[in-house]
C-alpha cells in the first residue's frame, strides 16, 4: 500500500525515512487508547534541510498547488510571516492513511514528521486523537496563502480561485469535507463559508466540472449553515467519479459510495 505514498524510482535516504515512519504510524495507530503515552512517535525530524539561499528558489509543483487548493477548501490551514507562509493539515487518526498520502506530497517541504496530539471532547467525554503535519515557512506558499487570506490574515476566497480548482483539488476537497448520502450524491460540508461564498463555489464547480450541484441549508443549535449538494443522478455521479477518483486515496473511496 505504501507505494501510493512515494515513487520507488526515486527511493533514497529521505524516502527511506518517510517509508519507515509511514509504516510505523500505520502500524501503531490501532493501539491508541484513552490514556496518554500509549502512542510513541519516532524522532520528529525528517532530515530535510532548508538553507537560506534555497528558500527563495523553492517552488511548489503543480500537484502541490492543485492539492493544496482543495485541502484549503476543506481541513487545511496556513500561517504567514515576513518569510513566506506555511501549510498544515490535521486529521483524526482514523484517517491516518489519507494524512500520510498528503504528507507524501509535501514531504520535501517538511522539517518534521506528522505528530500526534489529543483534544478533550467535553460533549462525549473522551479524547480525540489527531495527527498533524506542518511545512516549513517558505515564500512559495504565499501564492496559495493569498488565495484564501487577505492582507490582515482574515480568511476569504479570492475572486480568481476558480482558475486554480482542478479535478485533483476537488478530489482533496471531497476527501477532507465530503460526505456520501444515502439517497445518492455527495455533500460538501462548507459550514465555515458564508452563503455568498458557497454560491461562488457552486458556480466554480458548475463551470469547471459541468456538475449538477446546489446549496442546501442546515440548522443546528439555532444557527444556519450551508453546504453543497452534488447530485446523485446516475450520469452526474458517474461524471464526478471520473473527475476525482484518479486523485483519491483508496481509503476515501467510500465518500463516493465506492
Amino acid at each position: 500500500m505504501l507505494v501510493l505514498f512515494l515513487s520507488l524510482s526515486n527511493f533514497g535516504v529521505k524516502s527511506a525515512r518517510f517509508l519507515f515512519t509511514s509504516s510505523y504510524l500505520l502500524a501503531k495507530k490501532i493501539n491508541i487508547g484513552p490514556i496518554k503515552g500509549l502512542f510513541t512517535l519516532p524522532p520528529k525530524a525528517t532530515g530535510n534541510s532548508f538553507p537560506e539561499e534555497q528558500r527563495a528558489e523553492t517552488q511548489l509543483t503543480d500537484e502541490q498547488i492543485q492539492a493544496g487548493v482543495g485541502i484549503m477548501l476543506g481541513d487545511g490551514s496556513m500561517d504567514s510571516s515576513k518569510n513566506g507562509a506555511s501549510f498544515q493539515l490535521a486529521q483524526g487518526t482514523v484517517h491516518t492513511p489519507y494524512l500520510l498520502f498528503v504528507f507524501g506530497l509535501f514531504f520535501d517541504l517538511c522539517a518534521n514528521f506528522p505528530q500526534l496530539y489529543s483534544t478533550w471532547d467535553t460533549r462525549y467525554l473522551h479524547y480525540n486523537y489527531m495527527l498533524k503535519f506542518t511545512t516549513v515557512t517558505l515564500p512559495c506558499f504565499s501564492q496559495l496563502y493569498n488565495l484564501f487570506y487577505d492582507e490582515q490574515g482574515n480568511r476569504r476566497l479570492h475572486p480568481l480561485l476558480g482558475a486554480y480548482l482542478t479535478a485533483r483539488g476537488l478530489a482533496h476537497w471531497i476527501m477532507c469535507d465530503g460526505e456520501k448520502i444515502n439517497r445518492g450524491g455527495v455533500f460538501l460540508n462548507t459550514f465555515s463559508f458564508s452563503m455568498e461564498e458557497v454560491d461562488f463555489l457552486i458556480s466554480v464547480i458548475r463551470t469547471n466540472f459541468n456538475l449538477d450541484c446546489h446549496r442546501i441549508i442546515k440548522r443546528s443549535n439555532g444557527k444556519i449553515y450551508w453546504r453543497i449538494y452534488i447530485s446523485g443522478k446516475k450520469e452526474n455521479l458517474k461524471q464526478l467519479i471520473n473527475h476525482v477518483q484518479p486523485y483519491m486515496h483508496s481509503s476515501m473511496y467510500y465518500k463516493l459510495g465506492l
